[in-house]
């Protein structure tokens, strides 16, 4: 298939690494007690795995041609962590565990897992996307290279496209599961820690960070009250409120 062509083999594997995990995590925590039973878990997780494999398909086809407007191309990466402190020998690549020696601390498979099986909460972030500047790409852009506000549109454009898809669904009530997993992905995007895109975005720039995570927060909280154009409406007078007072507040 054509759409398979857009992206390497080592990216497909972290696509479908993180919809593993986060497909794990929804079917795990969507289980009642009186349905527990592993083949339910089974049928429920691959169920999940689709729909998310789907969701972070649509996160990074957004991101790619975001990038490609801004004379760039994105990775689609596993979330991993290279230091367990802020001191440059703290490294994980310098542990050794049972005689096997730690390259990383695989964050986005271990902390969604550790997180849904001691809480019910969804803490759907896995991955990360990477940005790689294409020199013959910026050719008649105004900037030689990327700027920050240049790096955080593009990483701010998959937290959107999932949004979008999730405020499109909502109402038609034929895809819940779906539009569920979007409403998942749409906000932990914004986690601002490590390499996640969330501290990508906020790095890029603190204003729009703060107009992004306020839409995304107010379109979540109205989703299932309003119709799609004021939902759109009234989430994005919020963020503009909210936007307009941290301006005042730093200015």
């Amino acid at each position: 298939m054509a759409i398979f062509n857009y992206f390497d083999k080592k990216e497909m594997g972290s696509l479908v690494g993180a919809s593993l995990v986060l497909g794990f995590i929804f079917s795990f925590n969507n289980l009642t007690h009186s349905e527990v039973s592993v083949s339910l878990l089974i049928i429920n997780w691959i169920r999940a795995f689709i729909l998310s494999f789907i969701v972070y398909l649509i996160y990074l086809i957004a991101n790619k041609n975001a990038a490609k407007l801004h004379g760039a191309k994105i990775q689609f990466k596993l979330w991993g962590m290279d230091r367990y402190w802020f001191n440059k020998g703290a490294k994980f690549s310098k542990l050794w565990f049972f005689g096997l020696k730690i390259n990383s601390f695989k964050a986005g498979i271990l902390v969604p897992l550790i997180v849904a099986l001691f809480s019910n909460i969804n803490f759907a972030t896995t991955s990360y996307t990477e940005i790689t500047e294409v020199v013959a790409q910026r050719a008649g852009k105004k900037f030689k290279h990327l700027t920050d506000l240049e790096i955080s549109r593009i990483h701010l454009a998959g937290p959107l496209a999932c949004l979008l898809l999730a405020i499109i669904l909502t109402p038609l009530g034929s895809f819940n599961t779906l539009a569920e997993i979007a409403k998942m992905v749409a906000p932990f995007s914004f986690v601002p820690f490590s390499k996640l895109d969330g501290a990508k975005i906020l790095f890029g720039s603190l204003p729009l960070y703060v107009f992004g995570l306020g839409f995304t927060i107010a379109s979540l909280l109205l989703i299932n009250i309003l119709p799609t154009a004021a939902l759109i409406f009234w989430a994005f007078l919020t963020a503009l409120i909210v936007f307009l007072l941290y301006l005042y507040r730093t200015n």
